[in-house]
């Protein structure tokens, strides 16, 4: 089908010649094609990020003060600014002032109300309810600033993952995704490369009514390598393969997700219909011999089934990276696109409006960890970051 032009948007923003600020010469056009929206950004190549430094950094090295983290798991902010930190080695949130100031911590090690035993994630809602996911006990448990627990909920998806990859919408709907896995699914896998195919979905619980629903998200497909050991298999992952990023819009209505090694990404409705594409003209990184070198040596020499297996992976790896690392929505419906980054490079986020319009890019001048996905409210980005000493720490940039 022919698209049908509808608008052309220009933008152009000259700013001075300071390292911080951005210059930006962006156009996008617009088209209906098979009864959805295509956006085409065009320009971004020429964007130059505002970088940002951290304004404040939340960890210590040593001692039990309520710096010293275990292993971080989730960080929110509340409608004050107050800094929320999850540490699941603890089984603690931990508060602190908008300027890092340590306000007093929620929950404690258990298995009663008010407890946390194994939690790995949390998202706070615009009425500052505090729903934390907690697979120790199969619970939501939801708490207000105050630390009392005033709810809970069984779970979507009875899952355990190092990060939930759940959430909750603004209509306190609790949302996991999952997949099905085709039946001819091979267990235990061959020694070699492994395919897998099924069908990927998302279960919405309202918390409200007690109901839950799917929606259907479509086929997923990948690739892995399996090596048998002394007991059992060890599966590693394709370096480079695109991942499968998605997220829930935090009004309940639909999804947002990238697939590919195309910097493009789609909206989608709560019927899974694509309503909207935005396709960029941003560049693709090669990879480079020296990447498969790189890949080779941090698997190291100590086993040779695994010097085998890093060499066909590195074999393997496709000809350039993808441009996404992950999605995420705000509070306010903005998308913000984190760019593929490699293990101690510098992160660059591009903001974009609902409705595709390309906003800004900043440079966060800071390596932060790329499984930690970055929590954008309130005009701040809260990240992961490790130190040079190996310390876990909360890294958070005003943008």
């Amino acid at each position: 089908m022919t698209g049908r032009p509808l608008v052309f948007i220009a933008i152009l923003i000259l700013s001075g010649c300071s390292p911080s600020e951005e210059i930006t010469v962006t156009s996008a056009s617009r088209e209906i094609i098979d009864g959805y929206e295509l956006v085409r950004v065009s320009g971004l190549n020429s964007v130059e990020p505002v970088i940002l430094d951290p304004v404040l950094s939340i960890g210590s090295e040593d001692g039990d003060d309520p710096f010293l983290f275990g292993t971080i798991k989730g960080v929110n902010a509340d409608s004050e600014g107050n800094i929320y930190i999850l540490d699941s080695q603890a089984s603690e949130l931990r508060v602190f002032s908008p300027e890092g100031q340590y306000l007093k911590t929620i929950g404690q090690s258990g298995v009663g109300p008010g407890e946390i035993d194994e939690a790995n994630g949390f998202t706070i809602l615009p009425d500052d309810t505090i729903w934390l996911y907690d697979h120790g006990q199969w619970r939501v448990k939801v708490f207000n600033t105050e630390g009392e627990e005033v709810e809970s909920h069984p779970p979507v998806v009875m899952s355990y993952g190092w990060l939930w990859s759940g959430t909750v919408d603004h209509k306190k709907q609790i949302w996991k995704g999952s997949s099905m896995l085709d039946e001819n699914f091979q267990r235990p896998p061959k020694d070699g490369f492994n395919e897998t195919a099924g069908t990927a979905f998302m279960i919405a619980y309202d918390t409200l009514t007690e109901r839950a629903d799917t929606t259907w998200l479509g086929r997923v497909s990948g690739m892995y390598y399996s090596i048998t050991m002394d007991r059992g298999f060890r599966n590693m992952g394709l370096m480079y393969s695109p991942s499968r990023a998605q997220t829930v819009s935090p009004f309940g209505d639909g999804f947002w997700k990238a697939a590919g090694y195309d910097y493009e990404f789609a909206r989608l409705n709560r019927a899974a219909d694509t309503t909207m594409i935005v396709k960029t003209d941003l560049v693709p990184v090669p990879v480079t011999q020296d990447d498969r070198d790189r890949y080779i040596d941090a698997v190291g020499t100590q086993d040779q089934k695994m010097v085998t297996a890093a060499n066909e992976i590195a074999g393997k790896m496709p000809e350039y990276k993808p441009a996404i690392q992950g999605i995420v929505v705000d509070d306010d419906g903005d998308v913000w696109i984190t760019r593929y980054a490699d293990a101690g490079e510098l992160t660059t986020i591009d903001s974009y409006s609902p409705n595709g319009e390309f906003l800004k890019s900043f440079h966060l001048n800071v390596p932060l960890l790329s499984y930690f996905p970055p929590r954008i409210k309130d005009g701040r980005v809260y990240a992961l970051a490790y130190r040079e000493d190996g310390v876990p720490s909360i890294v958070v940039f005003e943008l």
